[in-house]
């Protein structure tokens, strides 16, 4: 049976770096499952430098986000969500589990209530992103 724990996370460094908008501390629960994600090397459909632009691309795009008059809107976090799919989709091979995993990342079923969910969804993003470019970047070091 998984166990559900309280972590905090400061505000990433590199979210710092792009300059976003975020919390000066997340508090989220997270569940410890007993499967672990072995770090394999990332087969990519296209070279890796472009892959993290790519990426970085769609996290810079999120601070656009944070200049609409909703600040950010329901229905402009799904735009930027469904392009952010599909720049996934350009970067990963088929059958591996990215593309997948970034859609698990969920919204609110309806924009009545999503006010203050907005922040949260794309601070989920940005983590996912970060840990795609982290994972890409140490594909590239030499093994030992």
């Amino acid at each position: 049976m998984p166990t559900l724990i309280a972590v905090q996370f400061q505000t990433l460094p590199a979210a710092k770096e792009l300059d976003l908008p975020v919390r000066k501390t997340t508090f989220f629960a997270i569940t410890i499952e007993p499967i672990f994600r072995i770090l394999e090397m990332v087969t990519l459909r296209i070279p890796p430098e472009k892959a993290i632009a790519l990426l970085l691309e769609r996290i810079d795009d999120m601070k656009t986000l944070y200049n609409t008059p909703s600040s950010p809107g329901y229905y402009d976090v799904v735009g930027w969500m469904s392009k952010t799919y599909s720049a996934v989709d350009q970067i990963y091979e088929g059958g591996d589990i990215h593309p997948e995993e970034i859609r698990t990342i969920a919204l609110p079923a309806c924009s009545c209530n999503a006010e203050g969910t907005m922040q949260m969804v794309l601070e989920a993003f940005q983590s996912r992103l970060l840990q795609y470019i982290g994972e890409i970047r140490m594909s590239e070091e030499p093994q030992e």
